[in-house]
């Protein structure tokens, strides 16, 4: 029996003092690690002599039941460990004829809701306040102002009072509740409050922090910061930091920090892709989301949530505010909302909307952003409005613009107090859109007592006319003309006076010229013009059944002008270009080819 004992003996020695493999120093993660993604790397440094190792890992530290693994390499790659949890892990070298002792184990413990959600979020206005160290001081009162939070809101910290965040989110309406306040004790039990209070969002404004001592004391340190990154519409993209060993990533999005509303959404993104696409979200709403990880074996916790808020009304473009000279049949304009499907618009005389003027254009489908009113009152004002739609949800009215409609008509040629070089002159006038026809008198009494009134273009297009009819040479004509639609006519414009000269027609055609180029053209076509003796021009393009396919007016350099015509919309045929100018009218043939 003491033979054998010896013998065992022995052999432990033999053991001992043979081996040859160092214990391996372990790396990463360090001990004590923490935030350790599910696909932990365990890396150590290389023992000599060993061809490869064995790696336990084991959520009890007496290794009670752990999982092992062979590595050759001095690195190794776990998958689908739990998230949140502790981890303990060592190595062992290993030889053919050979094994060290395991390593001392080292601690580190998964991720489990860090993650880092980027945008939409209302980047918060942080301001830090001190309470003075005066004894005297039994509470002092920070007052909050701001846009989405009461004005005027007080709470008490220092001394006594309890600068919870709970009740301090209790005193505040729940949209606009406070996110965070943190307090800590000073020397004379008065606390440092540390309030992060919900910034504003697109339009920059930030939240103002207003300091006051009921007690006689004062805040000191205040310290803002401002910025956004608030979503513009209600249709956008949830962003987050990409985190490594899971499958997919499940987001969800509700109106209440709590994710318990009808309104509830989930959706799950597959791994490789950090964003996630959320649509026809209610307007003016404010909301939060929160984002978890998946693998096989496990789901990670919740994030912390974002919060941002949608905006709650359209924006405007044109016309301007106040703007005047506004045409019969107005466009209105305004900037196109991601999310929103079709837009409604409104335009009244009065800025209650509530006239028997009040007009509605309901089902503007987006991408579409304009509108036009129709047969519009002259020298009236006219305010607008607009509001998005969408399945879920409709805007509250955008704020109101206001507009004035033209009322009388801007004349171009022949200028006041001018001398025609024709007997027979083109008159031109500012074009005015959605109405029916001009009215244009001509008179030799300056108060219109015996006009020649002219009827022009039924459709409403044409804003120049030439006489049928030459006049008679050096004497003084008035003219004015005035816009109509079957709801209104405009006043009459202020009149012009010019004087019939008996320079010949073909004297003033011959000085002047025009090149058409490219000819044939296909999508624009440019007219060289030169020696006008006008400074405006009416170029009318007209097809082979004489109807004018569009007219445009031009101010131009006497000399020498270039004038480029769109022809996208215009079909492909056979045309004629005219150029009318106050004693002139130029002709060119054109060919469109599509």
């Amino acid at each position: 029996m003491k033979k054998n004992v010896f013998l065992l003996f022995l052999t432990a020695l033999s053991t001992s003092v043979f081996a040859t493999l160092s214990t391996p120093q372990l790396s990463l993660p360090a001990d004590g690690a923490t935030v350790i993604m599910p696909n932990a790397f365990l890396k150590w440094e290389p023992v000599t002599n060993a061809t490869y190792y064995r790696i336990q890992v084991d959520t009890n530290a007496n290794f009670t039941n752990p999982k092992s693994f062979i590595s050759i390499p001095t690195g190794f790659y776990c998958a689908n460990l739990l998230f949140g949890t502790d981890y303990y892990w060592r190595i062992k070298a290993k030889s053919p004829s050979d094994s060290s002792v395991w390593s001392n184990a080292f601690l580190f413990t998964t991720f489990y809701n860090e993650f880092t959600l980027n945008t939409p979020k209302m980047v918060n206005a942080k301001a830090t306040f001190t309470v003075s160290a005066n004894a005297d001081i039994t509470s002092d009162v920070l007052t909050i102002n701001g846009v989405n939070l009461t004005e005027g809101l007080h709470f008490i910290a220092g001394g006594s009072a309890n600068a919870t965040a709970t009740n301090i989110a209790n005193a505040i309406n729940i949209h606009v509740s406070l996110m965070g306040v943190v307090t800590a004790t000073t020397s004379n039990n008065k606390v440092d409050v540390w309030a992060v209070a919900n910034g504003t969002f697109g339009n920059g404004i930030p939240v103002s922090f207003t300091a006051g001592g009921a007690a006689g004391g004062s805040w000191n340190g205040a310290s803002l910061t401002n910025g956004s990154f608030g979503i513009e519409a209600v249709k956008g993209n949830l962003t987050w930091n990409a985190i490594t060993g899971v499958n997919s990533y499940q987001y969800e999005i509700d109106i209440t920090p709590l994710f318990n509303s009808p309104n509830n959404k989930k959706g799950i993104v597959p791994f490789g892709t950090n964003l996630a696409e959320v649509d026809q979200l209610f307007f003016d709403t404010y909301y939060y989301w929160r984002l978890r990880a998946i693998h096989s074996q496990d789901t990670s916790g919740w994030s912390a949530y974002l919060t941002f808020k949608t905006p709650a009304e359209i924006i405007h473009l044109s016309p301007a505010p106040s703007f005047t000279g506004a045409m019969a049949n107005q466009q209105m304009k305004w900037n196109l909302m991601a999310g929103v499907q079709e837009y409604d618009v409104q335009y009244d005389t009065t800025s209650n909307f509530n006239s028997t003027e009040l007009k509605t254009i309901y089902n503007v489908f987006s991408p579409l952003n304009y509108a036009n009113a129709i047969k519009l009152h002259f020298n009236q004002k006219y305010y607008w409005r607009v509001r998005g739609v969408h399945d879920f949800d409709i805007s509250g009215w955008s704020t109101s613009w206001n507009y004035t409609t033209i009322n009388q008509i801007p004349l171009y040629q022949p200028a006041n107090t001018s001398s025609t070089s024709s007997p027979i002159p083109t008159f031109v006038w500012k074009n005015v859109t959605g109405i029916t026809k001009y009215e244009l008198q001509l008179d030799v009494n300056s108060n219109f007592t015996t006009p020649t009134t002219y009827v022009v273009n039924q459709n409403g297009s044409d804003s120049a006319y030439t006489l049928q009819n030459a006049l008679v040479m050096n004497q003084i004509y008035f003219w004015r003309v005035r816009a109509m639609h079957s709801n209104d006519t405009s006043s009459w414009s202020v009149p012009f006076s010019f004087t019939a000269s008996n320079t010949s027609v073909a004297e003033t055609i011959s000085k002047a010229s025009i090149n058409v180029f490219p000819n044939p053209a296909k999508e624009v076509v440019n007219i060289s013009v030169s020696n006008m003796s006008s400074s405006f021009v009416n170029v009318i393009l007209i097809d082979m059944l004489g109807k004018t396919v569009f007219e445009s007016i031009h101010t131009i350099n006497t000399s020498d002008q270039n004038i480029n015509i769109d022809l996208s919309k215009v079909n492909q045929g056979i045309y004629f270009i005219n150029v009318i100018s106050e004693n002139e009218k130029l002709t060119k043939r054109i060919v469109v080819n599509k």
